[in-house]
């Protein structure tokens, strides 16, 4: 077998590789990776030993050993080499190579998506295994770099467009009336009818509502009025008038243009105001009959038709999925009038002194926001009145949509905060969460709640320090859940007590009546009273969109009297509205005198002295108020004087002053239609931002992320020069989202114009939109039409079947022979 063996050469420093005896390869001895991996091979073969390769090498038998292990471990002589030995840029090189294909693959999907291809962010993604001048080089030496200033950038957007705008089309926005109109000729459509074509959005979410269904319980026959239409019909004309006027009267009926909804009245060219008031005034003497409804208990209750069209019309919501039925918030409007039979007066809530109203009681749903009713009763009503209607009704809905459904919960204002209504709370209505009053009685049991005790519990807030410009907590005030014993209740009641922790301040306290700790913490407890407010944002909303406070009609009636006795409970209540009113009258005395003796001293030339500088016109203003006020209260202290001789029984009974309540029965049925037009407007804006805009608001946020990207966009702003502009998507999503402006969107919707075309064989009705200005609005439009079609939308609007209204678009400029899709 033939040897092979490495012998160092002493005359010229060469190192032979010999072969049976004979110098076969001259080897450098100062080539020392070489010696390295041919040793280590000899070595692993075991042609020579671990002591003889060190000689040869001229390094220790360790490193000899440990050259082998590794070549054992790897199997490759290239991880033998010492890279010490390379300069630095063979180093970066060996150690790039590996990640060519990660790079390629990076530097592509930046281009796809639209980003700008930055070498920074390129070596992050790589894991920090070269820095960003060698990923620029290697980019530069693939040819990456010229294929993208040759435009290899443009080419993939340009071929992702078309294929976005191929899917676009064809998948959505380009046939609204795909698989619903097939084979469809325009031979099959009248001449198309201009008008308002948004108001048909607004009728189409009135029948997803459930509107219809529950006008079927109030009138199921025709009328003597309008005897050839059928109820419905009527109802449909009502509620399109609504719609498009914006909860207009009646009598305004005469002014409005019915030829820019004739598209939606079969053939109808409207009605006027007097055949609509005839109609609504047998609608009101038919809803007063009584009618048997049977309960999910087995009881059957006899009650009006009007209550059993408000008790539908709350099935209907739930149905629907409009409202959740657990809590509600509670409100109540006084909506003035002016009339001359003497109506009920009351302290009016935004105006100074007290006026003839009536009450509009609205109920709005916690969880979703939507109102759930709104009756109406006389101004003089009791708010144990008041929350015992507003709760059976909505009982008597709930129970006809999931029976034995009940509502839970309560949120009301300090008005219902009095003993009997927390004592009905406590008995057989609902739990209850209301603000307690500023009386006597609630303050004096507020005066027992230790303030130390109050300041074991703090509530703070954070604050940004001026001296640090740092977040820092702060305590804003105190609050104590505790229990107090107040009205002479027979057992104490939960309480949250507020206290801003200044001596001179008043302890104020949430009344939590019914509902235990475990099912309702005191944080829970503080926000649901705190979001009431929502309840009257949600009656300002209606006042200014469906003229909600606009009182739709009805004769006042003379109650008849039912002035009784005084007991002895109505007799201390007496009692004490005189002691009220004595001290009343005579702090109005002294301010009287105090303010004559200002004004005789003004008209006496001599300096003011008042605190509030009043000059003679005010001051003289001032003393006929004050004077009617002694008057008012001179009054009433007869009439308390009166009573109270005739409870003891020393005075003839007292004269009872006559007081006209008005037949409300129109007005509630208004008042109904409104409260449809006004949810339909609600859900329509709602699925069309949750259906259609959101998806186009995210593909803003997308494109406007990947250009901020590209072009490394700066902030401009004051303050903020130079900051890089935020690429986060989801948060250009969101600020889109929190700066829709949702009255605007509704505006544009429901005001738009187009065209109604109707079938000429088939109950449907084509509603065909101008395009909007707004190119958001009508991407998101487009996408609204595939929804609303796919949803067999049909609206009783005659006498026969129902029409199917199908939505779609103009895919050119509006003009009288413009196609649609």
């Amino acid at each position: 077998m033939p040897q092979l063996v490495l012998q160092p050469c002493s005359r010229n420093g060469h190192v032979w590789l010999m072969l049976d005896g004979e110098e076969f390869v001259s080897l450098r001895d100062d080539d020392c990776e070489g010696l390295k991996i041919i040793t280590t091979l000899l070595v692993d073969s075991e042609v020579i030993t671990v002591e003889e390769a060190a000689a040869v090498q001229g390094v220790m038998p360790r490193t000899v050993e440990a050259h082998r292990t590794t070549y054992a471990e790897t199997g490759n002589s290239a991880d033998l080499i010492d890279r010490r030995h390379f300069n630095p840029g063979q180093l970066t090189d060996y150690r790039m190579e590996p990640h060519k294909p990660k790079l390629i693959s990076q530097a592509t999907l930046n281009l796809v998506r639209g980003e700008r291809i930055s070498e920074r962010e390129l070596a992050a993604r790589l894991d920090g295994v070269v820095d960003d001048r060698t990923v620029g080089r290697h980019l530069h030496e693939m040819g990456w770099r010229a294929a993208v200033e040759a435009g290899l950038r443009e080419e993939i957007d340009a071929y992702l467009d078309a294929e976005r705008r191929r899917a676009y089309f064809a998948g959505v926005d380009g046939e609204p009336l795909e698989n619903i109109l097939n084979s469809s000729s325009p031979r099959e459509w009248q001449t198309p009818e201009r008008g308002l074509v948004g108001i048909a959005l607004g009728v189409a979410h009135l029948a997803l509502n459930g509107a219809y269904g529950s006008l079927e319980r109030l009138v199921a026959e025709s009328l003597s009025v309008l005897s050839g239409w059928s109820p419905l019909r009527v109802w449909h004309v009502s509620l399109v008038y609504l719609m498009a006027s914006g909860g207009g009267c009646l009598s305004q009926i005469k002014y409005f243009a019915w030829r820019q909804v004739r598209g939606l009245l079969s053939g109808c060219a409207g009605l006027s105001a007097t055949s609509l008031r005839h109609w609504m005034v047998e609608v009101a003497k038919h809803a007063k009959a009584k009618v048997t409804v049977c309960r999910s208990d087995g009881r059957e209750d006899s009650i009006t038709r009007l209550r059993d069209y408000l008790e539908e019309a709350v099935a209907q919501r739930m149905r629907k999925g409009l409202i959740r039925g657990r809590a509600i918030y509670l409100d109540d409007y006084v909506n003035a009038i002016f009339r001359r039979e003497p109506i009920a007066r009351t302290k009016h809530g935004t105006r100074y002194g007290i006026c003839k109203a009536f009450r509009r009681h609205i109920a709005q749903d916690v969880d979703t926001g939507h109102a759930v009713t709104c009756p109406l009763g006389p101004s003089d009503i009791t708010p144990l009145a008041v929350v015992q209607r507003v709760v059976e009704l909505i009982d008597g809905g709930l129970d006809r949509a999931i029976p034995g459904w009940q509502l839970e919960l309560v949120i009301a204002d300090r008005w219902w905060s009095v003993k009997t209504v927390i004592r009905w709370a406590l008995g057989e209505g609902p739990k209850l969460l209301t603000w307690g009053k500023n009386i006597k009685t609630i303050q004096d049991a507020l005066e027992g709640v230790s303030e130390t005790k109050l300041k074991e519990h703090p509530v703070t807030v954070e604050v940004r320090d001026e001296a640090t410009g740092q977040m820092v907590e702060r305590v804003a005030g105190y609050r104590l859940d505790t229990e107090l014993s107040i009205y002479d209740l027979e057992r104490p009641i939960r309480c949250i007590v507020e206290w801003d922790g200044k001596p001179e301040s008043k302890k104020r306290a949430r009344l939590v009546v019914g509902v235990e700790r475990d099912e309702m913490s005191e944080g829970e407890v503080v926000d649901e009273l705190r979001f009431r407010q929502r309840v009257e944002i949600l009656l300002k909303q209606m006042q200014r969109r469906v003229n909600l406070s606009a009182f739709g009609g009805g004769k006042a009636h003379l109650r008849p009297a039912k002035l009784e006795k005084p007991d002895e409970e109505e007799r201390r209540k007496i009692l004490k509205n005189h002691r009220q009113v004595t001290t009343r009258r005579a702090n109005d005395r002294a301010r009287l005198k105090e303010v004559k003796r200002e004004l005789e001293q003004l008209r006496a030339g001599e300096p003011a002295t008042n605190e509030l500088g009043l000059g003679i016109r005010d001051l003289k203003k001032l003393v006929k108020d004050l004077q009617r006020h002694i008057q008012r209260s001179t009054a009433r202290l007869e009439e308390l004087d009166s009573l109270l001789a005739w409870a003891d029984g020393k005075g003839p009974r007292p004269e009872e002053k006559q007081v006209a309540e008005l037949d409300l029965t129109r007005d509630s049925i208004l008042t109904q239609l409104r409260l449809e037009v006004f949810t339909a407007q609600e859900t329509l804006l709602a699925d069309f931002i949750e259906q259609a805009l959101k998806q186009v608001l995210r593909e803003e946020a997308e494109q406007q992320a990947a250009k901020r990207q590209q072009r490394d966009a700066r902030s401009t702003a004051k303050g903020r020069e130079g900051e890089a502009l935020s690429t986060d998507v989801e948060e250009l999503y969101q600020i889109k989202l929190n700066n829709l402006e949702r009255e605007t969107i509704l505006e544009r919707l429901t005001n738009q114009h187009g065209e109604f075309v109707r079938h000429k064989t088939k109950r449907i009705i084509l509603v065909v939109f101008d395009r909007f200005e707004d190119c958001r609005i009508q991407a998101a439009f487009e996408r609204y039409c595939v929804i609303l079609n796919q949803r067999d939308i049909r609206v009783p609007m005659d006498d026969g079947e129902p029409w199917r209204l199908l939505f779609t678009y103009h895919l050119n400029a509006p003009s009288s022979s413009a196609r649609f899709k």
